[in-house]
Formats: structure tokens, C-alpha cells, sequence
């Protein structure tokens, strides 16, 4: 068989392996698809990227909750720029405090029965204030400032100067 002036594609083998097949008409044709497809699969995640950088800016760094969703003596679990944040109001006032244990940054939950929040990843504990009880923290649970404004809670940036 004379293999000069042919033109070879790639192709899987009989047994799993790459061999090597003569080209047939419409190879150009699904190659150059494959291209077109590629150049917009780039070109989408390029403008994705600039959309990222330009566009998007930062997230509100305020988070605001009607203040009738947040009684008091009950324990709210929110969102605030991605992490669970508490809020607890009393008739003095309104405190927020991050869940994230500050061992391992895991998400602890408050335990009612024995007054206690829990981390998931290893035995911590902190008390009703975010302090350690147990376990291998040694920092509190970090606040989060919270104010109230009229019948709205916002968390996440502390009352202006006055």
C-alpha cells in the first residue's frame, strides 16, 4: 500500500489503541466545528473573567432583616457575605455572632438542652456568649456588628459616628 500524498486522521484501534485511518470527506468540516466550538468555549470563559473583575465588584457588605423576623429571646440563624451568622435580641438590645468554630472554621450549631454550641469537626464548645467551654478552642465566637434602624436589622457595619 503506498502511504505517500495521504492524508491520515487519528482514530481508536480495534484493541482500545490509537491507530491511524485515511481521511474521509467532512474530516475538515467536524474539525473545524470542534474549532468553532473552542474559540466560543474561550472566548465565553475570557468575558466570564473580565465580567469577574470589572463587573461584579463586592458583595453588599450589609445584610438587612425585617426586625419582626428576629423576636426576642430566640435565636436567628442568617446569611451574611456567605457565612451563618446569629443574631439574638433582647429587650437591651440585638447581638449578631459568627458560627464559624474558630479551631477549624467549621459551622457550629446551638445545642438548647445544654445551653452549648457545638463544632461538628471535634468536641468544641462554647457558652451562650460565644466563649470556649471545651475542646480545643481558645477564642471566642467573633461578633458581628448589627445595629437596628427603625423596624430593620443590618448587620455587617457598625453605626455611623455621630
Amino acid at each position: 500500500m503506498d502511504l505517500r500524498g495521504a492524508r491520515w486522521a487519528p482514530e481508536q484501534g480495534p484493541h482500545g489503541g490509537a491507530a491511524l485511518r485515511e481521511r474521509r470527506p467532512g474530516d475538515e468540516k467536524s474539525a473545524l466545528q470542534r474549532r468553532e466550538v473552542l474559540r466560543l468555549l474561550l472566548g465565553c470563559a475570557a468575558a466570564g473573567q473580565v465580567g469577574l473583575l470589572t463587573g461584579c465588584g463586592d458583595p453588599d457588605p450589609e445584610t438587612r432583616v425585617p426586625l419582626a423576623d428576629v423576636p426576642v429571646g430566640r435565636r436567628v440563624r442568617i446569611r451574611h457575605l456567605g457565612d451563618a451568622v446569629e443574631l439574638l435580641r433582647s429587650e437591651d438590645g440585638i447581638v449578631a455572632r459568627s458560627l464559624r468554630c474558630t479551631h477549624q472554621k467549621c459551622e457550629v450549631f446551638w445545642n438548647a438542652p445544654d445551653n452549648v454550641y457545638r463544632c461538628p469537626c471535634h468536641p468544641a464548645q462554647f457558652d451562650a456568649e460565644g466563649r470556649p467551654l471545651a475542646g480545643p478552642v481558645t477564642e471566642p465566637l467573633a461578633t458581628v456588628p448589627v445595629r437596628i434602624e427603625g423596624d430593620t436589622v443590618i448587620v455587617g457595619t457598625p453605626a455611623p459616628a455621630l
